[in-house]
């Protein structure tokens, strides 16, 4: 399997459940407060990419990067390995076995009904406080919220 047979079979599965492509190897679902975004970046050291996930708040310009929030849902640290080994074309799997495992990957764990999509300000500040989800400088202004001694705090 090649590149553009990789990306064919992930944009396909990945745009059944809703998302969109919008440039090279980045596309977007659309939500009330955040836009859920998925960024397939190709490594500059093998011939493999690494599967990004992420939160873009709706309100706020993205200002060129792909999202505001990147974040790892857990079936990302659950499947890890296996999630590696079928993005990564050095790793010799059929071409059948490599479609049909990314799209009952993408199917069963990008569902929105399998995330916890954060539908409102509040949600998303939540998430952040559980997780402790690196955030810069504008998103914490935006949310009205502080970090100190790597915690976050309500201003």
């Amino acid at each position: 399997m090649d590149n553009k047979e990789l990306i064919k079979i992930f944009n396909k599965a990945i745009s059944d459940i809703g998302f969109k492509k919008k440039r090279n190897n980045v596309w977007y679902r659309k939500g009330e407060y955040v836009t859920e975004g998925v960024y397939l970046q190709k490594s500059m050291f093998g011939n493999h990419y690494y599967f990004r996930y992420g939160y873009v708040i709706n309100e706020l310009d993205l200002d060129g990067y792909f999202c505001h929030i990147d974040y790892k849902p857990a079936f990302l640290l659950r499947e890890y390995s296996l999630i590696e080994k079928l993005f990564n074309l050095e790793v010799d799997i059929s071409d059948i076995d490599r479609d049909l495992q990314l799209k009952k990957i993408i199917k069963s764990n990008l569902q929105s009904s399998n995330l916890d999509v954060p539908n409102s300000k509040e949600d998303l500040t939540e998430k952040i406080f559980i997780l402790n989800l690196y955030v810069d400088a504008k998103v914490m202004k935006h949310l009205n919220i502080g970090r100190k001694d790597d915690k976050y705090y309500r201003l």
